[in-house]
């Protein structure tokens, strides 16, 4: 599924049934499971920065505990480099609701956060 926005900034997030979900809609928060992929999720207002994962070619791997969206929410998942692709897998046993928006943006070199 390709998600809209500026084709320049936008990288493609393909999510499949093969266990690679996102999202817990009644927390409205994420819970990044750190380990292999490295995930780090940033609250910003209604906005949930997504760093780190591991790239492997042009892909671009995250893990969750849980991850849930209201409606006013944002998932924003921030790519460095030339990825193509962002895959999500959830390993919470909680079913997973998307109500706000999941969007990707590529940055051309590292994020500096402060």
């Amino acid at each position: 599924m390709f998600l809209g926005g500026d084709d320049e900034n936008c990288t493609q997030l393909f999510l499949t049934s093969c266990g690679v979900l996102l999202l817990t809609a009644k927390s409205g928060l994420t819970q990044a499971i750190v380990g292999q992929e490295l995930t780090t999720v940033t609250p910003v207002g209604n906005q949930f920065n997504i760093t780190g994962g591991v790239p492997a070619g042009n892909n671009l791997f995250h893990s969750f505990g849980q991850f849930g969206l209201d409606a006013s929410q944002t998932a924003n998942f921030q790519v460095v480099g030339l990825i193509n692709n962002v895959f999500a897998r959830i390993t919470g046993g909680s079913p997973s609701i998307i109500n706000g928006t999941v969007q990707s943006r590529v940055y051309p070199t590292p994020i500096c956060t402060s």
